[in-house]
């Protein structure tokens, strides 16, 4: 983790690869989950889109335990974010067309392609490797 230094990338790596959301659970999360310890997800995004109180299964709406060494990088993010407002995201980005100037849920792909594979090619990784569903599958293998 090392490689990524910039700390919205680093924070939603770290959720991804360490608390076991989907892609679509992690880039729905706003500031009003994060609980000092836990994520409680208010909904999910899907291609950019946020869907409030949309969650995959009901135990999707259960609280996410957080590792303390990803709270401090949740807690560095939080002192560095543009909004830490509790209805804003944790992970936006900036709209365009009809949406032009609000800021956005990320989409995951996007996200990928154009922050986390770069620095995967520098370090050696095969792209194919780093994908969201990769982080979850192996922190389940792990634990």
């Amino acid at each position: 983790m090392r490689a990524v230094t910039d700390p919205h990338d680093l924070c939603l790596l770290s959720i991804g690869i360490f608390c076991g959301t989907r892609t679509s659970e992690v880039l729905g999360l706003q500031w009003k989950s994060w609980r000092g310890d836990r994520l409680v997800p208010y909904g999910t995004v899907h291609e950019g889109q946020f869907f409030a109180g949309k969650m995959k299964t009901g135990a999707s709406c259960d609280a996410i335990p957080v590792p303390e060494p990803i709270q401090q990088v949740i807690e560095r993010w939080f002192s560095e974010c543009d909004d830490p407002s509790p209805e804003a995201f944790m992970f936006p980005t900036f709209g365009r067309d009809a949406r032009m100037g609000k800021d956005v849920p990320r989409q995951g792909k996007n996200f990928l392609r154009w922050r986390i594979h770069p620095i995967a090619e520098k370090l050696g990784i095969p792209k194919r490797l780093i994908t969201f569903q990769v982080m979850r599958r192996t922190l389940g293998t792990d634990l």
